[in-house]
């Protein structure tokens, strides 16, 4: 596997997709999602023991059973030797009010072609003030700033869950390794 961070992205946002659809036939996810405090337990623990797994798989790569460098989820390649290469590194803050901006400067440090955020605040919201200029959008100043001083080691997805019209939807974005939006704020739903 070496794909550009585009195709990776492409790639993680469509097996995502893909398992997060069958997932609703298996397992209650409406009843995972809907009370935000209750199940921040069962929701990484179906991140990490089933959803993330059957990604890997769809990708080539395989799911770090520990934690690295305090990561919640590593996918990785082993290459010729034997460690594994993190291809994508994965933090889900199930509290936006908690320490969601320790989480994004955790991932903009570390290196791999794709990094990805799962949060719960309403990203919509997030993207429309980012353009509007306001400094207090979580991602962009974070993103900017080590685009400017640094650089950016892959992309940078963000996915937030929440309710729509009574139906659980999945919000996306995805910035490149310059700190810009890659097109537009992406929705898929669950019935």
């Amino acid at each position: 596997m070496n794909l550009s961070p585009n195709e990776l992205w492409n790639a993680f946002i469509a097996s995502f997709k893909k398992n997060m659809i069958a997932s609703q036939n298996e397992n209650s996810l409406v009843s995972l999602f809907k009370d935000k405090f209750i199940n921040r337990t069962e929701r990484t623990s179906f991140y990490k023991e089933d959803l993330f797994k059957k990604v890997a798989k769809d990708l080539d790569l395989a799911i770090e059973e520990k934690e690295l460098l305090r990561v919640d989820i590593v996918l990785t390649k082993r290459y010729e030797g034997s460690w594994p290469v993190p291809i994508i590194f994965i933090e889900s803050e199930n509290d936006a009010a908690g320490e969601l901006d320790r989480e994004i400067f955790k991932l903009l440090s570390v290196n791999s072609p794709l990094k990805v955020l799962i949060t719960y605040l309403n990203i919509e919201e997030e993207i429309k003030s980012e353009f509007e200029g306001h400094e207090d959008s979580y991602w962009y100043y974070l993103l900017r700033d080590f685009a400017k001083l640094n650089r950016l080691t892959g992309f940078f997805g963000v996915i937030s869950p929440f309710f729509e019209d009574g139906k659980l939807c999945f919000h996306y974005v995805v910035y490149d390794d310059s700190g810009n939006l890659v097109g537009n704020l992406q929705k898929f739903y669950l019935n």
